[in-house]
């Protein structure tokens, strides 16, 4: 998200040690008003869908449209006062050894991976440029998706379309608030905007789904004094639906199923006849801004041919109560179709064993029946979490004592510890990637885990991925196939990853490096053959950009996600976004910088894919 919004990752905002949080917790939340909640791993009962029918604001728009003014807006936009941090802490945990550890050294292809075609993407200069600077973003969240024809990318706050031959941008930079701010009615969308962009795309409808939340349900108190607050309001997830063909949007809005609280983090996917969005639910005070509650997991499910075929939006809800800490539930995106009628699986990462859950939903539109099920809950090779790095003998989850360098551990060159990276590894990376192989269904996922220290006793981040697969013949029942953990031993972190497959099996992985020493933040990418040894990422990294700067100042965080995707033309063709550093965030190189990062669009395909 971006620098003013509310998504955390490990970290603390204005941490309050005043705060009773409950002594003998395994997790919860702290900082400043923040409720506590015990990390629970009871299996999550079957939830009922609510079914919801709504007819979608018909009217389109075409992408190409000239550059939105917000300046026409100023009256009515308002700046993210604040930075409040979402924090969710894993349980202390004694130091394991990693019985998934792959220090890079079996490689069997030396050629590292070579893209054949890197191209720019969307930058801060162009929010700077499109938004005015002070909308300048950080973290940049880059995400994207190939289509037939284009890769659409956004970020924070921004969108483009770029010719995925030559990398052209054909259409944008646009601010995210254009593809809503002509005549859209829900103003929410609008006005109050805060990024967490999500970009999928649907190969058989042939279209570009973009979306983003509008985060702090904020009030205006009608005193002609600018003063917004937390107020008893509606929150939403704005949709856009780009046609590849003819450019133009369909738009519609998810809203929050109660009032006066937000879906943040939000994840877009696409599943046989289904949209999918999944967001973590937080709860504001009206009476107190500094307030804010764990509200569970919302998971929506939209059918596609419903919106298509008569211009409604026909979606169902579920909620999973906060109790059961499903926390960034992913939905499983399909690069090839799934049989037809087959559950829709989703991911979780759970802190106890630590595993892995499985879930599934059945549907039925037209019975307006639906369930989600928790099937598994795969116990996983143990691993380290990244944080707390600063001093492990506080249990930050029982004394609430805890600064925000606690959970920045990532290093970069040059810079003090108050200028280390998030790691982001309380969750599961987007996206959760689906390939149907016929006699099996296969999904890939990946997260952020610790290795060891460098020599100036600085945490190693790298990459844990996994691949659970659904057997055909055995009644659709899942299992974990094989998990790896990818750290080469030379003191590089690695973390910020997305992994997908092609569709012969082969996986590509792409990430963020850093260190100390002399690797800026910068962009990788490594693979494995599909009968390659399980758990080994095989193929030697190859490097897609080398950055020349470290992010600093008080904004840590340098990005929440990036992606990885697969070309629906041929199947074999992945395209991977990320972002990188070109100028200290302290020493600005241009007039308007603030927070120089760029992004990238690599373009590369795996041996035997063809």
């Amino acid at each position: 998200m971006k620098l003013y919004s509310l998504c955390a990752l490990l970290s603390i905002a204005k941490a309050d040690p005043d705060t009773p949080r409950g002594k003998g917790t395994k997790g919860g939340i702290f900082g400043k008003g923040y409720s506590n909640y015990v990390i629970n791993d009871v299996k999550v009962k079957d939830i009922d869908a609510v079914f919801f029918n709504e007819t979608v604001d018909v009217s389109t728009i075409t992408a190409a449209i000239s550059v939105w003014d917000m300046e026409i807006l100023s009256d009515r936009r308002i700046e993210k006062k604040d930075n409040k941090e979402k924090v969710f802490l894993p349980p202390k945990m004694k130091k394991v050894k990693d019985k998934a550890l792959d220090d890079g050294e079996m490689l069997y292809y030396a050629s590292p991976i070579v893209p054949s075609l890197t191209f720019e993407g969307l930058s801060n200069i162009d929010n700077t440029d499109v938004n005015g600077h002070s909308s300048a973003s950080s973290p940049g969240d880059p995400i994207g998706a190939v289509g037939h024809k284009y890769y659409v990318q956004a970020v924070n706050d921004l969108w483009g379309i770029y010719d995925k031959q030559t990398g052209n941008i054909e259409v944008g930079p646009r601010s995210l608030a254009s593809l809503f701010g002509d005549g859209f009615p829900v103003e929410e969308c609008v006005y109050w905007g805060f990024g967490d962009p999500s970009v999928v795309y649907d190969a058989d409808a042939k279209v570009f789904l973009l979306a983003q939340l509008t985060s702090g349900c904020w009030v205006d108190d009608d005193d002609d004094d600018d003063d917004y607050h937390y107020g008893v309001a509606q929150c939403y997830n704005c949709v856009a639906v780009l046609d590849e063909e003819s450019l133009t949007v369909q738009r519609f809005a998810l809203p929050y199923p109660t009032l006066n609280a937000e879906g943040d983090y939000p994840r877009f996917a696409v599943y046989g006849d289904y949209y999918l969005l999944t967001a973590n639910g937080w709860r504001y005070d009206a009476n107190d801004d500094d307030k804010v509650t764990y509200d569970g997991t919302v998971v929506y499910v939209i059918n596609k041919h419903e919106l298509f075929d008569n211009g409604v939006v026909s979606y169902a809800t579920f909620s999973i109560p906060p109790q059961y800490y499903v926390y960034t539930l992913l939905p499983a995106d399909n690069d090839s179709a799934p049989p037809q009628g087959s559950t829709i699986p989703l991911v979780s990462l759970s802190y106890g064993f630590p595993s892995l859950r499985v879930f599934e939903i059945s549907m039925d539109f037209v019975a307006q029946t639906g369930t989600l099920m928790q099937v598994e809950d795969f116990q996983v090779a143990n691993f380290n979490f990244v944080g707390p790095c600063s001093d492990a003998s506080i249990d930050c989850t029982v004394v609430n004592s805890c600064p925000p360098s606690y959970f920045d551990c990532i290093p970069q060159p040059g810079v003090s510890k108050e200028s280390y990276l998030h790691p982001a590894d309380d969750r599961l990376m987007h996206r959760l990637a689906y390939q149907n192989f016929g006699d099996y269904e296969s999904m890939v996922v990946s997260h952020s885990v610790s290795v060891g220290k460098d020599s100036l006793n600085n945490t190693i981040a790298s990459i844990r991925w996994y691949e659970i697969i659904r057997q055909q013949d055995d009644n659709g029942k899942f299992s974990l196939k094989q998990q790896g953990t990818f750290a080469p031993n030379d003191g590089v972190s690695r973390f910020m990853p997305s992994v997908a497959q092609d569709k012969f099996g082969n996986i590509a992985m792409g990430y963020t490096v850093s260190d100390a020493f002399n690797v800026y933040p910068g962009i990788r990418v490594t693979g494995r053959r599909r009968n390659d040894p399980d758990g080994k990422m095989s193929f030697a990294e190859g490097i897609i950009v080398d950055g020349i700067a470290a992010q600093e100042g008080e904004d840590i965080r340098l990005g929440d996600y990036s992606s990885m995707s697969i070309d629906p033309e041929d199947g074999c063709t992945f395209y991977h976004t990320n972002m990188h550093y070109y100028s200290s965030s302290e020493g600005e190189i241009e007039d308007n910088c603030e927070h120089c990062w760029k992004t990238k669009v690599s373009k590369f395909s795996l041996p035997g894919c063809d």
